[in-house]
């Protein structure tokens, strides 16, 4: 697997709306000297999100994302990984996609399909993923072929609150969807907040192949 060409990113590597409610923030940080977080002034209630240009990264057909997390709270959403993405959203949600998300104490994994949100699996998280203090968190997706020589999408979900990475979820997709797409773009969604209540993400990585 191989991390994308550009080791530190800037906003000019990423797509995200116009205005946007995400700012930049030295309230919390893993690594000097800011953090990425949906606490723009005026920022709650709308959906922000933010995605890898496809200049940089057009099609990642297999791949992993790896990013810091800071809930503010209980009941506040880790955010969203979208992979295998075929547009840009025009609300909150891209229209054809896989998503993988958590509630803190349950996670989701979705396919959406014209729009559609699917859940293909669903469970508790434990131990819960805390709140008020940095955890880590990735999705890793990849190709695998079945006895019956078919190829499916398996899909790792994994945290890391302090003890090293721990798997939350796996989930084989016979459908495996997108998988001869020319466009596979991924990308974060951050939940609305209001400084300092507000979702924090940094240190993330894309990662584009596997091992």
């Amino acid at each position: 697997m191989d991390k994308l060409v550009k080791i530190k990113h800037s906003l000019i590597d990423w797509d995200y709306k116009t205005p946007t409610y995400l700012a930049i923030s030295d309230l919390y940080k893993v690594s000097l000297p800011t953090s990425l977080c949906s606490g723009g002034a005026g920022g709650v209630g709308h959906q922000e999100w933010i995605f890898l240009k496809s200049t940089l990264a057009p099609c990642i057909k297999e791949g992993r994302i790896v990013t810091y997390v800071r809930r503010p709270s209980v009941g506040f959403n880790g955010g969203f990984f979208f992979f295998r993405v075929q547009a840009l959203p025009t609300n909150a949600n891209p229209a054809n996609c896989y998503r993988v998300w958590n509630y803190g104490t349950e996670y989701f994994i979705q396919q959406i399909v014209a729009g559609v949100v699917t859940t293909l699996k669903t469970g508790a998280i434990s131990p819960t993923l805390p709140y008020g203090s940095w955890y880590k968190e990735r999705v890793t997706w990849w190709e695998s072929i079945a006895a019956n020589l078919g190829k499916f999408l398996r899909i790792l979900y994994e945290k890391d609150i302090g003890a090293g990475w721990q798997e939350i979820a796996t989930y084989d997709h016979t459908a495996n969807l997108w998988s001869a797409s020319a466009v596979n773009r991924v990308g974060l969604y951050l939940m609305p907040g209001s400084l300092p209540n507000c979702l924090f993400n940094d240190d993330t990585e894309v990662w584009k192949g596997i091992t």
